[in-house]
């Protein structure tokens, strides 16, 4: 069965996966979103103010939130057999760092 039902109806998926693997990578999409928007709002508001959306957190507070619940979508996605294995992880993680270290314009003594 390539469907699932996510609350409002029934929706198709064409990915080629289990439908809990579907989801999983919706929900994955939805916690990079949730990510993106607390960056955006350290970079408007500052990491140290209050967040208008969680009362008592700050929003840098929230970015560690969001930042775990990535993790642990990534854990799932990883663990949910779609592909993903520990070793091509470390792999595009230790690319990436190299990339990152090569590229940016600033360093952490700035």
């Amino acid at each position: 069965m390539d469907a699932y039902f996510n609350g409002m109806g029934t929706v198709k998926m064409k990915s080629g996966l289990t439908p809990y693997q579907d989801e999983l990578l919706v929900i994955l999409s939805e916690e990079c979103g949730e990510t993106v928007q607390e960056i955006c709002k350290i970079m408007r508001f500052g990491a140290g103010e209050k967040s208008h959306h969680i009362i008592g957190k700050t929003h840098i507070q929230c970015l560690t939130q969001e930042l775990g619940d990535l993790l642990a979508m990534i854990e799932l996605v990883k663990d949910s057999g779609v592909g993903i294995s520990n070793d091509l992880l470390q792999e595009a993680k230790q690319k990436k760092l190299e990339k990152v270290v090569k590229w940016m314009t600033n360093t952490k003594d700035e």
